[in-house]
C-alpha cells in the first residue's frame, strides 16, 4: 500500500514551504512533497534580494507607499502594513539562521535600490545568489521531524465531508500515492511555465492553484501576471535566464540597437520604474522591430558584483566585451492565486496556501521588486504560528486510508480503458504555452481572450468529471495548466480596465469603478463566454 500520514503535509519545497517546515513545532511529523529535486523552484533561482526597513533613514510608511504605488492601490492595505512592519524581524531571523547577507567595507549590511523603490533597502547574498544562499542555509537546518519526498507530484486533493484531509500524488514511476494529514498546505509557486518565455523553474505550472480550484476553494486576481523586463534573449532555452533588477539599480540602462535609452522619457524613475511600466515599454519597442539590450557600461566590477549572471551569459555564449546584454520580457510572477486569510487558510477547512500560490492581496495589481521573498517568509511564519497553536488530533486511521486507496484503485480499473483514448486529446505543454503566450501576454484584448476561451472549452468539457488520478504526472500537469489558463483568460476578460500588470488595449485606462474590486472564481465551476 502506498499510503503515508503526517501531521502537516506541504506540497512544494520553495522558501515558503521550507520555512514553514522549519518553523513547525518539534512534535509535528512534517512531509514535503516536491515535483522534482528540492532545488528546482523559483526561490532557489531568485537573484534579486529581500526588501525591508533596516535603517533609520528609511521608514515603514515609505516602503508601504512604494508597495501601494507599484500595486496601483489594488493591495490589501492592512496586510501590506503588517508585512512591512514585520520586515526587520524577518531579516533578523534570516541572519540568525545563518544567511550570509552581503556587507560593505565597514561590515554593515549592503543595501541596493531596485525598480519602484524610493530608497536603497534591498539586501542581497552572494551578489546575485540570494535565493540559493537562503535556500541552502534553510535546507541544511531542517529538523529530523521533516522529510522531503522528491519527484512526487500532487495531482488531486482528498476532500471528505467538506474537509481537506489528503493529497493524491504520483511519483516518477507513475505509482499512485495517498498522503493524509490534518493540515494540507499548498506552496507550489506561480504559473510562469504557462508562457513560452519565463524566468520560472520548469516545474512552475500552477499546480497548487488548479488543485485548490478543482476542489472548490476560491481563487482571485488571476488576471494580474507580472512580466519581468529583462530576461536574457537567447532562443531555445527551456528556462529563461533572469537579469536581476539590481543590475539596473547599479546603473545599467535599457537601450535599443542604436544605443538610445528607451525609458528616458517614459517615467520619472526611468529604468527603475515599476516592472509593469518597463515591460510594456519594451514590448512596444519589440512590436516596432527594435532589438533591445541592457547596457552595463556604468556598472562597476560587473563580474564580481553579479557572478551568477556573468557565468550564465558566458554559458549562453553572450560576450560582454561591448557591455550589452540582449534582453526581452518574460512571465515572472502572479499577484493572484488561492484566496487566503491572514493565517493562510483557504475557504476549505484543513487546506492552506502560502507563498506565490496564495493571494494575500499584498502585491495588488503589480508586485514591488524584492517583496516576494519577504512575503514568502512572513506567510510561512504566520501559518506556522496558527498550526502550532492548534490542538493535535488523530488523523485518518490506517484502515480508513486503506479503504480509500483500494476504492480509488477500483475506479481506475473501471475507467482506465475508455480513458486512454480521451487522454490523447490533451494538448501538449508546448501547445498550451503557445496559446497562453499569444492570447494572455503583456497586451490583451477581448478578441484574443475569447479565442483562447473557445480553444479551452472543448478540452475542459472532455476532461471535467474524469478521475484526475488516472493521468500520469505529465498529463496531470497539462490538465492543471488548462485549468489555470481558463482562470487567467476569463479573469482578464472580465476586468474591463487596465491596472498594474493587467493591460487591455481595448480598455487602456484605469477605471475608478474597478478600484479595489476583485474577480473571484470558486467551486470548480467553468463558466463560458
Amino acid at each position: 500500500m502506498y499510503t503515508y500520514h503526517a501531521d502537516t503535509l506541504i506540497v512544494g519545497s520553495g522558501l515558503a514551504g521550507l520555512m514553514l517546515a522549519y518553523s513547525l513545532s518539534q512534535d509535528q511529523h512534517v512531509i514535503c512533497l516536491t515535483k522534482a529535486a528540492w532545488q528546482t523552484c523559483n526561490s532557489y533561482k531568485a537573484q534579486g534580494g529581500i526588501a525591508g526597513v533596516t535603517t533609520p533613514d528609511d521608514s515603514y510608511n515609505s516602503h508601504i507607499n512604494d508597495t501601494l504605488l507599484a500595486g496601483r492601490y489594488h493591495n490589501n492595505f492592512e496586510r501590506v502594513a503588517t508585512l512591512i512592519q514585520n520586515s526587520p524581524q524577518i531579516i533578523e531571523r534570516l541572519i540568525q539562521l545563518g544567511v550570509p547577507f552581503d556587507t560593505n567595507a565597514f561590515g554593515e549590511l549592503a543595501r541596493t535600490k531596485e525598480g519602484g523603490h524610493s530608497t536603497a533597502r534591498i539586501l542581497h547574498s552572494g551578489g546575485d545568489a540570494t535565493g540559493k544562499n537562503i535556500m541552502t542555509t534553510l535546507k541544511s537546518q531542517l529538523p529530523d521531524h521533516v522529510s522531503i519526498h522528491d519527484f512526487t507530484q500532487g495531482i488531486d486533493l482528498l476532500i471528505k465531508d467538506g474537509i481537506c484531509c489528503g493529497v493524491w500524488a504520483k511519483n516518477s514511476d507513475n505509482q499512485l500515492l495517498l498522503y493524509t494529514a490534518k493540515h494540507i498546505v499548498l506552496a507550489t509557486g506561480g504559473v510562469g511555465q504557462l508562457y513560452e518565455r519565463t524566468s520560472n523553474a520548469i516545474t512552475i505550472t500552477g499546480d497548487g492553484i488548479a488543485l485548490a480550484y478543482q476542489a472548490g476553494a476560491g481563487v482571485t486576481d488571476m488576471e494580474f501576471i507580472q512580466f519581468h523586463p529583462t530576461l536574457l534573449q537567447v532562443p531555445g532555452l527551456e528556462e529563461g535566464i533572469l537579469i536581476s533588477e539590481a543590475v539596473r539599480g547599479e546603473g545599467a540602462v535599457i537601450v535599443n540597437q542604436n544605443g538610445e535609452a528607451i525609458l528616458k522619457n517614459a517615467h520619472p524613475l526611468k529604468d527603475l520604474a515599476p516592472r509593469d511600466i518597463v515591460a510594456r515599454a519594451l514590448y512596444k519597442h519589440f512590436l516596432k522591430g527594435d532589438t533591445l539590450f541592457l547596457d552595463i557600461t556604468k556598472v562597476h566590477h560587473f563580474k564580481q558584483r553579479f557572478p551568477s549572471i556573468y557565468a550564465m551569459c558566458q554559458k549562453a555564449g553572450i560576450s560582454l566585451e561591448n557591455k550589452k546584454i540582449p534582453i526581452s520580457p518574460g512571465a515572472h510572477f502572479i499577484m493572484g492565486g488561492i484566496e487566503v486569510d491572514a493565517d493562510g487558510r483557504t475557504s476549505i477547512k484543513g487546506l492552506y496556501a502560502i507563498g506565490e500560490a496564495a493571494c494575500t492581496g499584498i502585491h495588488g495589481a503589480n508586485r514591488l521588486a524584492s517583496n516576494s521573498l519577504l512575503e514568502a517568509v512572513d506567510s510561512a511564519l504566520s501559518l506556522a504560528g496558527y498550526i502550532n497553536a492548534c490542538p493535535k488530533q488523530q488523523g485518518l486511521a490506517d484502515h480508513h486510508r486503506k479503504v480509500i486507496y483500494l476504492e480509488r484503485q477500483r475506479i481506475h480499473l473501471q475507467y482506465d480503458a475508455p480513458y486512454r483514448k480521451v487522454k490523447q486529446l490533451l494538448p501538449s505543454k508546448q501547445a498550451i504555452q503557445a496559446q497562453v503566450t499569444h492570447h494572455c501576454g503583456i497586451l490583451r484584448n477581448s478578441c484574443d481572450l475569447l479565442e483562447l476561451i473557445d480553444w479551452l472549452k472543448p478540452i475542459i468539457d472532455t476532461f471535467s468529471g474524469w478521475p484526475i488520478t488516472l493521468l500520469n504526472p505529465q498529463e496531470a500537469e497539462r490538465w492543471h495548466m488548462i485549468t489555470v489558463a481558463w482562470l487567467m483568460a476569463t479573469s482578464m476578460l472580465e476586468r474591463q480596465e487596465s491596472r498594474g500588470a493587467h493591460y487591455r488595449s481595448d480598455f487602456p485606462d484605469e477605471q475608478e469603478a474597478w478600484l479595489q474590486k476583485r474577480i473571484k472564481k470558486e467551486c470548480g465551476i467553468y463558466e463560458y463566454y
